[in-house]
């Protein structure tokens, strides 16, 4: 299967059917999530709860100086020129000055990348996991940063992220960083390393690579004939009507319609997007079966929105924490795939095979925990069970994923520059759950309790 190239967009290849009938079926299924979440802020009171996360950090110079840095990571990178900007800049992703739209399009896309990235569940989860207090967003907590995010707060992102992925704001930017990084080509430095130069640019081309990943490059939709007499039905017609054709011709014809195996167009990519350490998800295949002498039947299987939803989260934040760190990954990872990320060669990149997975078996157990528990807070028979599957889920990716990024990051820095007991010790502490922590504060409209009243706590 030919491959498309990483930055196309991923509607683009399937043709008008798929441009007409996906995005209807993707923004109706968003829609529906976000309908999901706010239907139950009405006729509420408000009820907050506290989860505390664990920061995995190590109080070692040499860590802390490997936590700072965001790469090159090997000795012979071939993807990045890290910019000097401080954890502060990464999270603010401010617009680069020269990044000029030529048209309103584009100025429409630039303000709709700029607005979910400087979302607060966008930038308050980085700000926590990176352990760092950012004005009028975080508190100071008790032992770390403390941020307060509603399920308003949540139900918003969401709609950010569907609208970019929609529009197809992520590209649009993405081609006019490259156009302008074109115009600035400077000597011994990649057009795709000077648009990843800042922390705006970075995410962008991160996003973008990303959610066409997931949206399997746009090959996610194949229509075929449900009739197996399709063809023969289709013969008869045409053979009644162009009585003037030889039976060579009409079989052309015919094949041109309906090949012999039933397939009219599109095709379903065999992968999705995957993460550095090699985690796949993928938006689902969709196999509609039509009649071709009646498009009214078309037959669409049923889609899990609810997991789209999370899934949409969990690749937002694998984009925008491997932008700011840019550890390298396995060979199969999207962003190695399309050049965003060195592969993991254990001669070049000071972290062994058996060390990397290390690394990604310590951040999986980690989103596992952080994810687990804050589904209890939601589900529990607690003040803040909500009874809303779909909102507990992308809460969940909200939380895991974030703590999964930063563990991977300390993980790695642990093993690039310690070895043997020193570096065991290490993963201990920065694991153990001991040392600073970021508190989230989730605050929401929960039902009403029988008899109580608009004035009730």
């Amino acid at each position: 299967m030919k491959k498309s190239r990483h930055y196309s967009k991923p509607l683009a290849r399937i043709g008008p059917f798929v441009l007409l009938i996906a995005p209807v079926i993707f923004a109706t299924g968003c829609t529906s999530i976000a309908k999901g979440i706010s239907k139950h802020l009405a006729a509420k009171q408000p009820s907050e709860v506290t989860k505390v996360l664990p920061i995995p950090d190590v109080d070692i110079d040499e860590i802390s100086r490997c936590l700072e840095h965001n790469g090159p990571w090997c000795d012979d990178a071939k993807t990045r020129v890290p910019g000097a900007y401080t954890v502060e800049e990464w999270i603010a992703a401010d617009v680069p000055d020269d990044l000029v739209a030529k048209n309103a399009e584009e100025t429409m896309a630039v303000n709709s990348v700029r607005e979910v990235l400087k979302h607060r569940v966008s930038r308050g989860m980085q700000a926590l996991l990176n352990g760092v207090e950012i004005p009028d967003l975080t508190q100071p907590g008790k032992d770390g940063p403390s941020i307060t995010i509603s399920d308003e707060d949540v139900d918003g992102f969401l709609a950010l992220i569907e609208k970019n992925v929609r529009s197809g704001a992520f590209e649009l930017t993405s081609d006019r960083l490259r156009s302008i990084a074109r115009n600035q080509a400077a000597t011994g430095i990649t057009e795709s390393e000077r648009v990843t130069a800042t922390p705006f640019g970075a995410k962008t081309e991160f996003l973008k690579s990303y959610y066409s990943a997931y949206f399997r490059r746009g090959e996610f939709l194949k229509v075929e004939a449900n009739d197996a007499n399709a063809r023969a039905r289709l013969t008869d017609w045409m053979r009644e009507r162009l009585p003037g054709l030889s039976d060579s011709e009409l079989e052309k014809m015919v094949d041109e319609i309906i090949p012999a195996d039933g397939f009219i167009f599109g095709s379903i990519g065999d992968t999705g997007f995957v993460s550095r350490t090699g985690h796949e998800c993928a938006f689902p295949g969709i196999q509609v079966s039509i009649d071709p002498f009646d498009i009214r039947a078309t037959e669409v299987p049923q889609i899990d929105f609810a997991q789209v939803g999370a899934d949409l989260v969990r690749v937002f934040f694998e984009a925008t924490f491997d932008a700011q760190y840019g550890l390298p990954g396995v060979t199969k990872a999207t962003g190695v795939v399309d050049g965003l990320l060195d592969n993991n060669d254990p001669d070049q990149c000071r972290v062994s095979a058996a060390e990397f997975q290390k690394t990604a078996e310590y951040a999986a157990r980690v989103e596992a925990i952080a994810a687990a528990s804050t589904g209890r807070i939601i589900r529990g028979a607690g003040p803040l069970a909500l009874n809303n599957e779909a909102f507990a889920q992308i809460l969940e990716t909200v939380v895991g994923v974030s703590a999964r990024k930063a563990t991977e990051k300390v993980t790695w820095c642990i093993f690039a520059t310690l070895s043997g007991d020193a570096a065991d010790q290490a993963l201990a502490r920065a694991l153990s759950g001991e040392g600073r922590k970021a508190t989230l504060v989730f605050s929401a409209q929960v039902p009403r309790l029988l008899g109580s009243h608009p004035g009730a706590p």
